[in-house]
């Protein structure tokens, strides 16, 4: 393990970031997101000529060129290194420091520009995890990092896509991590806190990343308009109940709604999930299906464009998810959230986000249904050159774990980006 910075130092560098950085000049911003759901090949608003923007200009610069000659044959690289630092300071089962690191790389060629197959696309991404975890200490349904998890070494995603007739038809085939197409948020990507990302109702959290052997197909009979159908092999999922050796797969409907209106952007989706296999209930029995529904959506409430790629805007994100009653542990959840870019007028790819998340628990899993985990989240991101963030980072709990017995739990945590 990396060793970890001295905790007393994470405000002084915030304040020096803040103080003696601007916003990057003469460079491309990489669009960065959480690492559960940031697709390096960057499935974006907008098709912006190749998918690969959220590695152009890091740290690394543009290779001497390189980068730009790779990208005339459509081939596009890069990587990420994450570190984070977090106290359950008051409440929780123990208050102490705990640290953690999350790196990942990946490779886009569009096969296009080098073989003519228009539309085509193979992609690959694998992740390094390594740390504490914060949850350890907490014990909360709602995790406070959205990449914490085991030490590992894994393959995220190895898969083909394909685009027909334009953008009418899209197929992509291979391991895939569902999370990157359906029930996505933008904006609640840049939250620390699990539930900004994905909804405990839909999966445990503690499975990150999601992912299977299956394929994904996304009709769009207009600019505006997507439905979305995915199919994936969910046999091992450590969400099976022990000792399962049936077949195992996971459904997914999705329709979802794009739009952009004098550069305000907005999305809106509804989506059915149904997860087959065996899943333990509260009595400790089998039940042979996990399913549920979701309602979600962004918008842009107010945005000007500053010209050198930040805004001044104001952002609503809200959505709602409906457990199976006999099998998830959260049988409703309820989010909204605001978003702001730009408040101080020198620093406008700067951005400010609040949160507020409830999931009531199941009382087909033994906890009172009428008790629940509530969540505040609070931040500050900083962008230094376009390539270095840093984030500090507040959440305030209300009955922890959905727990009468605990009433209240705070946990702070700074995260710092590196973009190669």
């Amino acid at each position: 393990m990396l060793p970890a910075m001295s905790p007393s130092r994470w405000p002084t560098l915030c304040l020096l970031a803040f103080l003696c950085t601007g916003n990057a000049r003469g460079q491309e911003r990489p669009n960065l997101e959480s690492p559960y759901t940031r697709p390096p090949d960057n499935l974006d608003w907008k098709p912006k000529g190749l998918e690969v923007e959220p590695f152009r200009f890091g740290v690394s610069s543009d290779w001497w060129g390189a980068r730009d000659s790779l990208e005339d044959f459509g081939i596009g690289v890069g990587a990420r290194l994450i570190w984070e630092t977090s106290e359950v300071y008051r409440g929780g089962f123990r208050k102490r420091w705990t640290d953690r690191w999350f790196a990942d790389a990946g490779l886009v060629w569009e096969l296009g520009p080098s073989i003519g197959l228009t539309g085509g696309k193979f992609y690959v991404e694998g992740y390094w995890r390594d740390g504490s975890l914060s949850n350890t200490d907490l014990g909360g349904v709602q995790i406070p990092s959205n990449f914490e998890g085991d030490n590992e070494v894994g393959l995220r995603e190895l898969y083909y896509q394909q685009m027909f007739w334009g953008e009418l038809l899209r197929i992509r085939l291979g391991r895939l991590d569902e999370g990157k197409e359906f029930q996505r948020l933008e904006y609640g990507m840049e939250f620390l806190d699990f539930t900004g990302t994905r909804s405990p109702s839909t999966l445990d959290p503690a499975a990150y990343p999601y992912q299977g052997e299956g394929v994904e197909i996304f009709i769009k009979p207009e600019q505006e308009l997507q439905i979305g159908i995915g199919i994936e092999d969910r046999n091992g999922s450590p969400l099976l109940a022990p000792g399962w050796d049936g077949d195992a797969w996971l459904f997914d409907v999705e329709g979802r709604l794009d739009w952009w209106d004098e550069a305000r952007r907005g999305r809106l989706y509804m989506g059915y999930f149904r997860h087959t296999g065996g899943f333990l209930d509260g009595d400790g029995a089998v039940r042979t299906q996990n399913w549920g529904w979701y309602v979600g959506g962004e918008k842009d409430l107010y945005r000007v464009e500053t010209g050198d790629g930040g805004a001044h805007s104001i952002s609503l994100l809200a959505n709602f998810t409906y457990g199976d009653r006999w099998v998830s542990s959260a049988r409703k959840h309820w989010m909204f959230g605001l978003r702001f870019q730009g408040l101080i007028p020198t620093r406008t790819t700067d951005s400010l986000g609040i949160l507020t998340s409830y999931v009531q628990r199941n009382g087909k899993q033994g906890w009172p249904e009428d008790k629940g985990e509530f969540l505040v989240e609070t931040f500050y991101r900083i962008d230094i050159g376009g390539f270095l963030f840093l984030q500090p980072d507040l959440q305030y709990f209300h009955h922890p774990g959905g727990s009468s017995g605990r009433s209240e739990a705070w946990v702070a945590l700074l995260r710092a980006t590196l973009v190669f």
